[in-house]
C-alpha cells in the first residue's frame, strides 16, 4: 500500500507529525510489482492448465516465459532513491511517497497503523487520503484521539456489508448504519458509521478517500442560511481531535491470479487444490480470470480493475455485447437513460427487438402509455381487411400525433 503526498497547504503539512509502524524496506531490500500491471497484463493471456511462470527479480522488470516485462521495483531504506519513509506524506512532492511492506514478507502487513499528531486540538471537517500506486484499503477504521492514549471511531470502512457487521458492530454500542453510498442520508452529532463505497477495487492506482465529518449531521449547518446558528457542542466534540490513525486492517488483494506471488495470498484464491486457480470475480465480471464483462453487462468495454456496467434490455434479454459503433453513434440508452455506451441486446423476448428491446417485432406494436419496460408490452397487430399488410407502427413514439387512438 503506499500513500501520495497531502497538500502542502493543509494542516499535516505545515504542523503534523507522522509515524507508522511499518514501512517497504526499513529491514531489508524488498521486491514489489504494482497491481494495475498484473491486472492489465493478465487479461490477455492465454495459459495451459500448470503453466508455471518464473519470476526475474530485477529491479524495475518482472519477466515472463515469453520475455515480456511488467514494472516492478525494489524499496530500501538505505538507497534514497529506493525509500519511501511515512515523513514523504507531509512534504508536499507528488513524486514521493509511503508505502508499506510487501504481504510477500508476511501476511501481518494487512494491518498496518499510521499515527498522525497534529500538535493542537482541532475540530475536523474532512479527511482526504489519496493513494499511489496500489488500490485502496479493504477494511480499516479512522480514529481519533485528544490525548493520544485513547482512540475513539470516526468512520468504518469496509468491502462488504457483511464484514461491516461482522468486524465493526461490535466495537460500537447501537445499532450502526452501513451504506454503500460516501456516507449515510442523516446522521447524529456523534453517530459512528460504516462505508463500503471506498473499499471496492475501481481504482488500482491514484484512486481517493474523501471524508466528509460535518456532512448530513443534525447539528451541521446544510445550507448557507444556516451558517449563521452556532454549532452544536456535541458535534464540537465530535470533530475534536489532536491525534488521527489510520488504522488499517485488510489491503485490497483482488484476485489470486493477479498477485506477483499467489502462493503467499491464500486467502484471496480458493479452490487452490485444482490444476488451475479459479478467480472469485466482482463488480459483475466473469472468465476464469475474471478477464471479461458478465453476459448483460457489456454497456462499456472490460478494462482491468473496473466494473463492468449493466446494458438496459428493459428486462427482455439476458446477454448483450458492446458494439463500438453503436457507442460512436449514441444509439444505446444506459440504464439511466442516458445515451451513453455502446451495448446491444441480444435475443430479445416478448416479441420485442431493437438495440435496448425498445420496439415490437413485425406484426406487433406497443400501446400508447406502455412502456417497453412493461411485461409483454408488444400486442399483435389487427389490420384487418383489403389494402393492409397486416402490420402496424410497433412504437407509439414513431405515429404522427394526429393519428394517434387511445391504447392503439
Amino acid at each position: 500500500m503506499d500513500y501520495l503526498d497531502m497538500d502542502p497547504d493543509s494542516l499535516l503539512a505545515e504542523n503534523a507529525h507522522i509515524t507508522a509502524n511499518a514501512t517497504c524496506g526499513i529491514d531489508k531490500r524488498e521486491y514489489y510489482c504494482r497491481i494495475v500491471d498484473h491486472a492489465a497484463y493478465y487479461s490477455g493471456l492465454s495459459r495451459s492448465k500448470r503453466q508455471v511462470y518464473t519470476y526475474t527479480q530485477s529491479a524495475r522488470t518482472y519477466k515472463d516465459v515469453d520475455g515480456s516485462v511488467i514494472e516492478c521495483n525494489y524499496c530500501d531504506d538505505r538507497d534514497p532513491s529506493l525509500r519511501h519513509p511515512i515523513s514523504y506524506v507531509i512534504q508536499g512532492d507528488s513524486d514521493r511517497w509511503w508505502q508499506s511492506p510487501t504481504l510477500a514478507e508476511g501476511l501481518r502487513y494487512h494491518a498496518v497503523t499510521i499515527d498522525i499528531d497534529l500538535n493542537q486540538v482541532y475540530q475536523i471537517v474532512f479527511v482526504i487520503l489519496r493513494m499511489g500506486d496500489s488500490p485502496r484499503p479493504a477494511n480499516w477504521i479512522l480514529e481519533k484521539s485528544i490525548d493520544g492514549k485513547t482512540f475513539e471511531p470516526w468512520v468504518f470502512f469496509a468491502e462488504t456489508v457483511e464484514a461491516c457487521r461482522k468486524l465493526y458492530q461490535p466495537l460500537i454500542d447501537y445499532d450502526m448504519k452501513i451504506t454503500s453510498d460516501p456516507r449515510p442520508k442523516s446522521l447524529r452529532n456523534d453517530e459512528v458509521y460504516c462505508t463500503t463505497y471506498f473499499s471496492q477495487p475501481q481504482n488500482l492506482e491514484a484512486g481517493e478517500i474523501i471524508v466528509t465529518l460535518t456532512m448530513d449531521r443534525e447539528g451541521a449547518s446544510q445550507s448557507y442560511s444556516e451558517m449563521t446558528t452556532p454549532i452544536d457542542p456535541e458535534l464540537i466534540d465530535f470533530l475534536s481531535a489532536r491525534f488521527v490513525r489510520l488504522k488499517f486492517q485488510k489491503l485490497q488483494t483482488l484476485s489470486g491470479d493477479w498477485m506477483t506471488l499467489p502462493n503467499q495470498m491464500d486467502e484471496s484464491v480458493y479452490n487452490r487444490g485444482v490444476p488451475r486457480a479459479v478467480c472469485e470475480c466482482q463488480h459483475n465480471t466473469c472468465g476464469h480470470n475474471c478477464e471479461k464483462c458478465c453476459p448483460l453487462f457489456n454497456q462499456q468495454p472490460w478494462r482491468p480493475g473496473g466494473m463492468c456496467e449493466e446494458c438496459n434490455c428493459h428486462g427482455k434479454a439476458d446477454a448483450c455485447e458492446y458494439n463500438q459503433t453503436v457507442a460512436n453513434l449514441q444509439l444505446s440508452l444506459n440504464r439511466f437513460r442516458v445515451r451513453e455506451g455502446g451495448g446491444v441486446c441480444i435475443n430479445c423476448r416478448e416479441m420485442t427487438m431493437g438495440i435496448n428491446c425498445e420496439d415490437c417485432i413485425p406484426g406487433y406494436y406497443r400501446p400508447l402509455n406502455v412502456g417497453p419496460d412493461a411485461k409483454d408490452p408488444c400486442v399483435p397487430c389487427d389490420c384487418r381487411g383489403h389494402g393492409s399488410t397486416g402490420t402496424c407502427v410497433s412504437n407509439d413514439a414513431l405515429m404522427p400525433e394526429k393519428v394517434r387512438l387511445p391504447n392503439r
